[in-house]
């Protein structure tokens, strides 16, 4: 087993803008670590991305152009809903 370095990376994404939105908000120390990773990397989000494990696999399997689809922040004004039908769609 392997830490998915890329989970860590984008939920600190995820944790500092909450922390943008709502700096009084408090945060779980899970939180703050993925934040810290993140910040640590942030300048080079996509060079870390293709090196890590995944990275290298999605690569090997010509499917590089995932990795700066992933490495893209703030690229999207919606976020995808979980229905009750186990499907993902936007929200109403």
């Amino acid at each position: 087993m392997r830490p998915a370095l890329e989970d860590m990376i984008g939920a600190g994404a995820l944790v500092q803008a909450i922390r943008q939105a709502d700096p009084a908000r408090s945060e779980s120390p899970e939180a703050a670590a993925c934040a810290a990773v993140f910040a640590s990397v942030a300048a080079r989000l996509h060079a870390t991305l293709a090196d890590c494990v995944s990275g290298r696999q999605l690569h090997g399997l010509g499917l590089a152009a995932d990795i700066s689809w992933a490495a893209e922040l703030d690229a999207s004004g919606s976020v995808p809903i979980l229905g009750e039908d186990g499907a993902f769609g936007a929200l109403a």
